[in-house]
């Protein structure tokens, strides 16, 4: 018998029934919930809603969320006239890039919200 197949033996003597988090640290469990990378870009989101507001005035900005991580950023807008958020895009990215400390600029990318 191998060292592993005594360890296995001696985890169901002292369990009754085995369970899928078995044999994990629990001080570690609440961490792998919510990564911290997904936390910063949730917060990063935050943010650029907040600029994009300041910066629309006639926009409604519903919520930033990422797509697929920040280095994209979808951007859901509630406007009349959708083609004037188009054709601000590099201004709004350039707020963007001014007002948050990051190496390179999220690209934005809007989605009309119908009203």
């Amino acid at each position: 018998m191998s060292s592993k197949e005594r360890l296995e033996a001696v985890r169901r003597q002292l369990c009754a029934e085995p369970g899928p988090d078995d044999g994990l640290d629990p001080r570690r469990r609440d961490r792998d919930r919510q990564p911290q990378s997904n936390i910063q870009d949730l917060r990063l989101c935050g943010e650029v809603a907040r600029i994009l507001s300041l910066e629309l005035d006639e926009a409604l900005i519903e919520r930033v969320e990422p797509a697929p991580n920040a280095s994209r950023l979808r951007v859901w807008v509630r406007t009349d006239d959708f083609d004037a958020v188009e054709r601000q895009r590099a201004r709004l990215r350039a707020a963007v890039a001014a007002a948050i400390r990051r190496k390179r600029a999220p690209e934005l990318v809007f989605v009309r919200v119908p009203e």
